[in-house]
């Protein structure tokens, strides 16, 4: 807990909220808009909070919401996983302790914490929120996404190609609070891993065997395929070699 937030009590509630707006994304309409009365110029007054926040789009970010809100069809609510809990509260506890913003690299990496937690291969995407703890004020801001051209926490969070989801909440040291979303939508999101291989041209000379790892991730509306190879030689010798894809995300029914 810190100044009166339970962390594990919002984390549940947001991930409730989470829900909420993918299966009835139209109620979100109303508290959109109520939101506007709290902008002056860029700035956002947070009632609950009693905090004034410097926006970079103001209330043009919100409208940008309200469209989008009003035509998302419903998709199905996500299931809560231990594991993607735990990989978002990794990262945190790492970010709140160094007040920073930026991922670290090695295994703290979005890609390779989720394929840890979890052991399987699929579709995986990360929203990170700093400055906000109220549950339903902090999907709100998902959703209004301030500031990213692309507004891909708000394609996240409305994607119908995650099916489990995981949340943390904590203290961060510059902006006081820090929201960690993780999402993950089995492999078969991608139409037909097998066709994303290396040729045989670019396996290495004598190789007399090979281990193939698949990872993916999502942006936006594509999906980022990720092929590492480790190829045997036969003095014992171990080549990698890493080929990345992308494609379009099929639309689930």
């Amino acid at each position: 807990m810190s100044g009166g937030v339970h962390f594990s009590d919002s984390s549940s509630r947001f991930f409730e909220e989470i829900n909420r707006a993918r299966t009835q994304p139209r109620l979100l309409l109303d508290e959109l808009a109520q939101l506007k009365k709290l902008y002056s110029g860029n700035f956002f007054f947070n009632d609950a909070a009693g905090s004034e926040i410097y926006t970079s789009e103001g209330i043009s970010a919100v409208d940008s919401a309200i469209e989008f809100v009003a035509k998302v069809e419903p998709v199905r609510p996500l299931a809560r996983s231990p594991e993607l809990d735990h990989s978002a509260q990794l990262l945190v506890t790492s970010l709140g302790l160094f007040g920073a913003k930026e991922t670290p690299e090695g295994d703290l990496v979005a890609e390779k914490r989720i394929q840890a937690a979890l052991g399987e291969d699929g579709v995986h995407g990360e929203s990170v929120l700093f400055g906000w703890s109220q549950p339903k004020l902090a999907v709100l801001q998902l959703i209004i996404c301030d500031g990213e051209p692309e507004r891909e926490n708000r394609l996240s969070l409305f994607s119908p190609n995650f099916s489990k989801v995981g949340v943390a909440l904590g203290p961060h040291q510059t902006h006081h609070f820090c929201y960690v979303v993780d999402f993950f939508g089995e492999s078969q999101s991608i139409s037909n891993l097998d066709k994303y291989q290396l040729t045989t041209d670019e396996f290495p000379e004598n190789a007399v065997s090979f281990q193939r790892k698949v990872s993916t991730k999502r942006k936006s509306n594509r999906a980022i395929v990720t092929m590492e190879y480790d190829f045997f030689l036969p003095d014992g010798e171990v080549v990698n070699r890493v080929k990345t894809f992308e494609e379009q995300l099929e639309k689930k029914s």
